[in-house]
């Protein structure tokens, strides 16, 4: 038994229940007056604990976090519906996700039915069927206790997957309960008969979805690479991606995996993906729906989604565009100077189609991450860091001191050095900038000496950034005030 706990560790964590499900066995099946059954439960109880301990600590150790990637997920309890989603986890465990109508229909059913059912069975049943009732109950509700404080959806198949174990034992409740109201062994098969239709019919529907999602998947990827060969057939071009398909009716399409899908089915446009920033992601009711995109200026766009949603409640402006306006359907764009040229794709009837081709000045974008605007500078410097980039290549990264008395507009400023490149320091930027030259090495910092500052009348300095590229073309990428301490 312990071997076999153990290779439950390969499966999902869900078999760190299995000690409860051990203590819920013995409880319904009796171990008062038994001695010898007693201990074993308490050994196997004990033991398998001990592994669950040592699993969950070694989890802690290499990921740092005993929930690894669930811990992102969002807590039922910190949003106030734990009551709401409990009962969710619940009714999923014993039945599929019904069409959006029916589950308008039905919803608050479960509050009258579930209290006469258990009503009725603690009434009808009785013996051994009491005790595989009291276990397989018992057991659900021990799988559900990790799960409990997510969230789940009942109308849709997306977060099935964290009632897989917890259906194994409402199966075995709903068989043994049917037996126990229905005495008449034809009614009970006639019954369980039913139950399976219904199950069968709801598995045929999703994996209907499933396979929606397969074609939209495959679809996507090769009109992707019909557009960019067509549109950008040098590969200068940067590509922008107005919306991703999250889901086809909770069937998952990309999540995070497009850039890998183009890079393994069509290797022939792989370096592309390193130009390529999906602005939003969407639900896809079916293959065929349709997406109405308008350029209403040189680089802005409004796109309209008919029927689907928008899987943000708030789209993020970036360096090259910001987000004017946005609903649940639908959200406007426009493109900044950062862009030299671009293709706008969006996908509409299950492909990538262009939405129009932009251009611009390319200038050169990045940030200053350190200081704090109003940072004090102690010591004989402070660094200053960020990173910059250029569609063709960053030449230098200037730091200015603004004259107390001169106007940020007339631009009065005392050159105070070039920044150094710091190769490696940011492997994130170099991920998601991967297509640009030198994003290897687009750190830079600077140490701004604190007597410049000191020496101003109110021991302030404003201190501007300004990237330049190989083209002369320059951008402001911030500016920050310090502070000497006197």
């Amino acid at each position: 038994m312990f071997a076999a706990v153990l290779v439950g560790t390969q499966a999902k964590e869900m078999w760190v229940v299995f000690p409860g499900l051990l203590v819920v066995h013995a409880l319904a099946f009796g171990v008062v007056g038994d001695p010898p059954a007693r201990r074993r439960a308490f050994i196997a109880v004990a033991g398998t604990s001990a592994m669950v301990a040592a699993y969950l600590a070694m989890r802690h150790l290499v990921f740092g976090s005993v929930a690894g990637g669930y811990a992102g997920l969002g807590s039922s309890l910190e949003a106030g519906v734990f009551d709401e989603q409990a009962r969710a986890f619940l009714l999923r465990s014993f039945a599929p996700a019904p069409p959006r109508i029916v589950h308008g229909l039905v919803r608050g059913l479960d509050l009258i039915l579930a209290p006469l059912g258990l009503l009725l069975l603690a009434w009808s049943a009785r013996g051994r069927t009491a005790r595989v009732l009291i276990f397989s109950g018992l057991a659900l509700v021990v799988a559900l206790v990790p799960v409990l404080p997510l969230t789940i959806s009942i109308s849709t198949t997306e977060s099935e997957r964290f009632v897989y174990l917890p259906s194994a034992f409402s199966c075995i409740f709903l068989v043994w309960a049917i037996r126990a109201v229905l005495s008449r062994r034809a009614l009970a098969v006639a019954a369980c008969t039913l139950v399976i239709v219904v199950h069968a019919a709801a598995l045929a529907r999703a994996n209907t979805r499933w396979e929606a999602s397969g074609a939209l998947t495959r679809s996507i990827v090769d009109s992707y690479a019909e557009a960019v060969l067509e549109h950008d057939p040098d590969g200068a071009a940067a590509i922008f991606i107005l919306n991703l398909p999250d889901n086809v009716g909770g069937a998952y399409v990309f999540r995070n995996g497009f850039y890998p899908a183009v890079q393994l089915v069509r290797p022939d446009v792989g370096p592309r993906t390193g130009r390529t920033f999906p602005l939003a992601t969407q639900s896809v009711g079916s293959f065929g729906d349709e997406v109405r995109v308008t350029k209403t200026g040189d680089r802005r766009f409004t796109i309209d989604l008919g029927s689907n949603l928008l899987s943000q409640p708030q789209i993020l402006s970036s360096f090259y565009y910001r987000i004017l306006s946005q609903t649940p359907r639908s959200y406007e764009v426009e493109f900044g100077d950062s862009i030299a040229s671009a293709l706008v794709l969006y996908l509409t009837r299950g492909r990538l189609e262009l939405a129009g081709t932009i251009t611009g000045p390319g200038l050169p974008f990045g940030t200053v991450d350190i200081p704090a605007d109003g940072a004090s500078c102690e010591g004989d410097s402070i660094r200053f860091a960020g990173w910059a980039l250029d569609n063709e290549r960053v030449a230098r990264v200037t730091l200015s001191a603004i004259e107390p008395d001169a106007s940020a507009a007339r631009g009065a400023s005392a050159l105070l050095g070039d920044a150094v490149w710091v190769p490696g320091e940011r492997p994130d930027v170099a991920r998601i900038f991967a297509g640009y030259p030198n994003a290897d090495r687009a750190s830079w910092e600077f140490q701004v000496p604190c007597a410049r500052a000191a020496r101003n009348p109110a021991g302030t300095m404003r201190v501007r950034v300004v990237a330049q590229d190989v083209g002369g073309r320059e951008t402001l990428i911030g500016e920050r005030t310090v502070r000497a301490l006197k």
